[in-house]
Order: structure tokens, then sequence, then C-alpha cells
């Protein structure tokens, strides 16, 4: 079974030529279409001192998958800080942002077919992302020959 069994449903035959246009617009190549595609959520923002130095993980990220073999897909998340809106009417926003962080993820991951995902999430019971991980997307089973485990760190 390739590594990139579910991104090859966007980028795989004929019919997909256009989907291909648009990653050759990024610098792909040929030969990237072989390659699994990572999904990487970075929360990096300025607005808040809780996000301000995650550009550095998702830097970290982005280095691994390549050196793996991968191609990373980086994609942003909302970002809120309870410290800021405390108070507030922000804090209306602040108490729903794990989940709508969680669905921002989720919505990439399943929209672009990722074959995996890197995410560092707040910790949630609901949601299966609460430290920076190498995920398959729900319901992908995992393979033990797997070069993207789910236990790696970025």
């Amino acid at each position: 079974m390739p590594y990139n069994e579910r991104s090859k449903h966007i980028t795989g035959g004929i019919a997909r030529s256009p989907n291909r246009a648009m990653y050759y617009a990024l610098g792909y190549q040929t030969e990237d279409f072989d390659k699994p595609m990572i999904g990487i959520a970075n929360g990096h923002s300025t607005i808040t001192p809780c996000n301000a130095g995650l550009q550095p993980l998702a830097d970290a990220a982005i280095a691994a998958v390549k050196a793996a073999g991968g191609n990373p897909q980086v994609f942003g998340t909302p970002t809120i800080s309870d410290g800021m809106a405390m108070g507030t009417e922000g804090m209306k926003y602040s108490l729903i942002s794990r989940e709508v962080i969680a669905d921002c993820i989720e919505t990439c991951v399943q929209g672009q077919w990722t074959d995996r995902h890197c995410a560092r999430c707040p910790r949630n019971p609901r949601r299966p992302c609460g430290r920076p991980c190498a995920r398959p997307p729900p319901r992908t089973p995992r393979r033990s020959t797997d070069p993207f485990p789910s236990n790696a760190r970025a």
C-alpha cells in the first residue's frame, strides 16, 4: 500500500490534471505526487504571546517531513488568548476556540486529503491531538512500516 493512499485521490490520473495544476503553481514537480502529503497545522500568530513562538515548531515539522520524503502542506489555525479576553465579551469566543481550532484542522485534513497531519492543539478529550504528532487522518489505518508513525514528534 502506498504512503500517499489518500492524497492520490486528488492528484492521480488524467481526471485530476486540474488538481495537479494547483500544486504545480506551488512549485511541485511530477515526482512529488508519489510522495505522501502531510498537513501541518501552524498556530503561529503575533496576536497573542501564547502563539508567537510557534513558527520554529512549524519550521521543524516542515524540515522533518521533507527529510522523511513527504510533502509538507502548511495551513493556519485561529488563535485567541484567554488572558487577553478575560473579563470581556471576547471570552465567549475563547471558550469555544478549542473546538473551532479542532474543526479547522479536521476541515483542512479531510478537504485536502492529506495522508497524515501534524498538529499542536490544546488538550481536549474529544479530539485526538494533544501533542505534536504525525497522525493519520480519522479512520485511516496505521501501518507498522509507516515512515510517519503516530508517535513521531516535531
